[in-house]
């Protein structure tokens, strides 16, 4: 349920972007930088620790398979996390010059 209105408020500001970059646009809001880059170093240490456990693991074939797959699944995380950072970092950038805001790339989530 939590699942259907996050994606609901994502298709939501993805339909509405206008490109401009603006820091009040749901888009701008949805994901601070600082985030994406907390979910990279997430899926960094979760990589390198399942790469430690085949290590450790060598003759378990049944945990090497399914490790094969996780790995995968994490290299494409990461991928996309990289793309979205610097999506973001150009996004920022952009505003700063088109729109001479301040390059400050402060978190979105308010935590009180």
């Amino acid at each position: 349920m939590l699942g259907d209105i996050i994606e609901s408020i994502i298709n939501e500001s993805i339909a509405k972007f206008d490109n401009s970059y603006n820091a009040e646009s749901n888009f701008e809001k949805l994901t601070g930088l600082s985030e994406l880059v907390d979910k990279l170093a997430t899926i960094n240490f979760k990589l390198y620790t399942l790469k430690n456990e085949v290590i450790r693991r060598s003759n378990d074939e049944k945990f090497r398979a399914w490790a094969s797959e996780e790995d995968v699944k994490l290299c494409r995380a990461r991928g996309l996390l990289k793309n979205c950072i610097d999506d973001k970092l150009q996004a920022c950038i952009l505003r700063a010059v088109h729109y001479f805001d301040d390059l400050s790339i402060r978190e979105t989530k308010l935590y009180e």
